[in-house]
């Protein structure tokens, strides 16, 4: 198998310390990056070989429960899903660059189970914020037909500044021309909007619902859950109708943590099973040339993450 995590696989004695979603992930990861399938028994006694279970009986019950989320995220990702689940057994069905959206959200969220991570790959993540937010606008394209999207979130290729995202959003969802007086900064980039999400209807007039999308990949995604800020893009836009915010992540979380975190955004909460659910309707939602940046992206992280499984 892969490293064990240093994070969320606390050593578990008479009780449990191991968070769910980070042995699941373990154990998507393994099969997909090393071990081809994997079985229920191997996984608890590599639990018990790592040291971060002393009674198999114990390991075995937690196991079990990671066995009907993995379960979950393959019935939920359909064809995005790398994996099978058959009875005891997990199996990877190809690849792991012929399922890149599958592949960059496990990468993106194992990135916090190591803490070696960020001195091997450091602080910038720009490269991996860009492509996320590709890969929620061309998801929602499929999860909801007849909406439309405008990717707004800032990168290195963007030349207009805040002006130009401004102008185009309101241009779609307001008076058409935006209210700059107090929000026109060099620093403002995009004001934490990352992607649009609309449904027009055919007069071609304003007046219709629409969600501002925040996208975050890295470490401190629960510290944006309030992103973006209605009122401010309220107040930028002048709208006819009013905002709703939504929120991608690329994690999966228990049902606690997405109600809560569905109660923090005060919107629309896309985790990783919802973004991969576009494979239930179309397994070719991601576009090639999106497939192609990501595995370039992931290339030399599957790398550097089984030479420290060696």
């Amino acid at each position: 198998m892969i490293a064990v995590p240093t994070r969320g696989m606390t050593r578990s004695v008479n009780t449990h310390r191991v968070d769910l979603n980070v042995l699941a992930d373990w154990i998507e990861a393994s099969v997909i990056f090393r071990e081809e399938e994997l079985s229920q028994a191997e996984v608890s006694d590599s639990l018990i070989e790592e040291q971060v279970y002393e009674e198999q009986d114990l390991a075995q019950e937690k196991v079990s429960d990671a066995w009907k989320e993995l379960e979950r995220r393959a019935r939920l990702c359909s064809k995005s899903y790398a994996l099978e689940v058959e009875g005891q057994w997990v199996r990877k069905i190809e690849s792991w660059n012929e399922r890149p959206a599958h592949i960059f959200c496990l990468l993106l969220s194992i990135a916090r189970s190591y803490d070696w991570w960020v001195k091997e790959f450091g602080h910038d993540y720009t490269a991996q914020g860009e492509l996320f937010e590709l890969l929620t606008e061309q998801a929602l394209k499929t999860l909801v037909p007849g909406w439309s999207t405008l990717l707004t979130g800032w990168n290195r290729t963007t030349t207009g500044g805040f002006k130009d995202i401004a102008t185009k959003v309101a241009q779609i969802v307001g008076s058409g021309d935006p209210n700059l007086d107090l929000w026109d900064d060099k620093n403002a980039k995009d004001m934490t909007l990352d992607v649009l999400l609309y449904r027009p209807f055919a007069d071609g007039r304003q007046g219709f619902p629409y969600f501002l999308i925040q996208c975050a990949s890295g470490a401190n995604w629960d510290q944006k859950l309030r992103d973006p800020d209605l009122s401010v893009w309220e107040n930028i836009v002048r709208p006819l109708t009013q905002p709703m915010r939504g929120f991608a992540v690329p994690f999966c979380f228990s049902e606690q943590e997405f109600h809560q975190n569905c109660v923090k955004t005060e919107g629309l909460l896309l985790d990783r099973c919802r973004l991969l659910g576009a494979g239930q309707s179309n397994h070719q939602w991601l576009p090639h040339e999106t497939g192609e940046k990501i595995n370039e992206w992931a290339a030399l992280r599957v790398k550097k993450l089984l030479d420290r499984s060696e």
